[in-house]
Formats: structure tokens, sequence, C-alpha cells
């Protein structure tokens, strides 16, 4: 509780197999998103989900569409989160083509 700052950047740890003599790091403070505000990770407010729903509906109807990741389901994932879905949406994807079914929808199971 002491520390104000939610945690620190340092842009050296991204690629640690590379040496470099100098670093760039950055402090991310957590705050509540304001109407200005460009929000970078999704809430999951009532209004937001009804709209998923609405989406979902559409895509269903429509047979076009497939939803992925933190923005496109309303929902805060780690990256590892959103890389895991991803290959395993590919993978029933790919099934679908295989086999002519139709795509899904959602990426999460």
């Amino acid at each position: 509780l002491d520390v104000g700052y939610t945690r620190i950047h340092e842009h050296k740890h991204f690629a640690p197999w590379e040496q470099h003599d100098n670093t760039v790091y950055f402090t991310e403070y957590s705050k509540e998103t304001e109407p200005d505000d460009l929000p970078y990770y999704p809430k999951r407010l009532s209004a937001d989900v009804d709209l998923l729903q609405k989406y979902i509906q559409l895509a269903e109807s429509e047979k076009a569409a497939s939803f992925m990741g933190r923005l496109g389901t309303y929902r805060y994932l780690n990256m590892d989160q959103v890389i895991g879905e991803s290959l395993d949406f590919a993978g029933r994807f790919l099934k679908c083509v295989h086999d002519g079914s139709r795509p899904p929808i959602f990426s999460a199971t």
C-alpha cells in the first residue's frame, strides 16, 4: 500500500537476448477511467455485456463474425491467455474449414 504505482515496465526485459548500454522504463499508475480517457483495458460493464450479446446474435444470424481477445470479448486477459485462446480458436476454425462446418463465433471455450 505504500507504493503508489501498479508496475514498472523496463524495455530491456522484452528482448532479454539483446544487450544494451542504456535502458528505458516507465512507471504505470492505476486510476479509474474517466469520460475523456482512452481506456487501455476493457471493463465488463452491464451495457457492454448487453452490446456484446447483440453483436453475438447478429454474428449468429449473419454467420460472419468471430470475437476474440480483450476488446472482442470485454474481458481483461493476460497476454498468455490471449495467445492461448487465439491458438485454440485457430485450431477450431481450421477444423471447421476442413469439415465444412460453421466457424466458431466466440473465442472463449
